[in-house]
């Protein structure tokens, strides 16, 4: 099994140091045991090992971001939440850095990167056997879109993924927190206008609150992003307009 360790905050973290330094590479031994488990879809303690990650170097975003894909999997929807928003947070922290450290952050992405394309090609030609192939390429892919855009630009800063915001929105959404969910979900569209996804869960945010024209307006975004929108969700929102128009008497 190849190592899957997301080595983002190599050169940060805390305070310099030999604590701060060994803090950083046993959080990274945290957080590559944690991949491990999520290839082998051990969520509880993939979990957990992000946790422990976190807990000894708060600035190592990819754990946070795993924290919350392997709790909403676990339906552990505030624990979600915390995830998401710490990845949010840690971004955030991560753009008042040095140039230096930046640098070495970025090495530290790139080759990390390349491990998790790696592993991806070894899964789909099969040197990875022994799992559901289809569910772990589409977690291998989903981080990989993660880390692409965890860089910093020309003015040294690091944008928060839309899916984060859109990981974030779900985890809301499983709470029936619907004002949380659609905020974090415009947040998405916002960063990416192509996230079809995102577009299409304020859809069903919409429909949910009577809003029919809106939701309307989202299902067509979410096409136009090459989303496959559910019959049964359009038939739905159908239903409900037909409804509202009878009880209200309006056209």
């Amino acid at each position: 099994m190849l190592a899957l360790g997301l080595a983002l905050a190599l050169a940060i973290g805390p305070a310099g140091g030999a604590t701060a330094a060994k803090n950083r590479r046993v959080a990274l031994e945290h957080h590559r045991a944690g991949e491990a488990f999520l290839q082998s879809e051990q969520f509880e303690e993939a979990a957990e090992q992000f946790g422990r990650a976190i807990a000894l170097d708060p600035l190592l975003v990819v754990a946070h971001y795993n924290l919350g894909y392997a709790s909403m999997l676990l339906r552990r929807y505030p624990d979600a939440v915390r995830g998401y928003e710490g990845c949010a947070d840690a971004i955030d922290r991560l753009n008042r850095v040095g140039a230096q450290e930046q640098e070495a952050l970025e090495r530290a992405r790139l080759d990390e990167l390349h491990e998790l394309q790696d592993s991806l090609t070894a899964v789909r030609t099969g040197k990875i056997k022994n799992m559901a192939v289809g569910p772990t390429v589409l977690r291998y892919e989903e981080r990989i879109r993660v880390l692409e855009q965890l860089r910093f630009n020309d003015r040294g800063q690091m944008q928060t993924p839309a899916e984060v915001y859109l990981g974030l929105g779900s985890a809301y959404f499983r709470q029936s927190l619907l004002v949380d969910a659609e905020r974090s979900y415009a947040k998405a569209v916002r960063v990416n206008d192509r996230l079809g996804a995102a577009h299409n869960n304020i859809a069903v945010i919409f429909m949910l609150t009577g809003r029919y024209p809106q939701a309307h307006a989202a299902i067509r975004s979410a096409e136009k992003a090459g989303f496959a929108v559910d019959s049964r969700f359009k038939a739905d929102l159908q239903a409900r307009e037909e409804r509202a128009k009878l009880t209200t008497g309006r056209p």
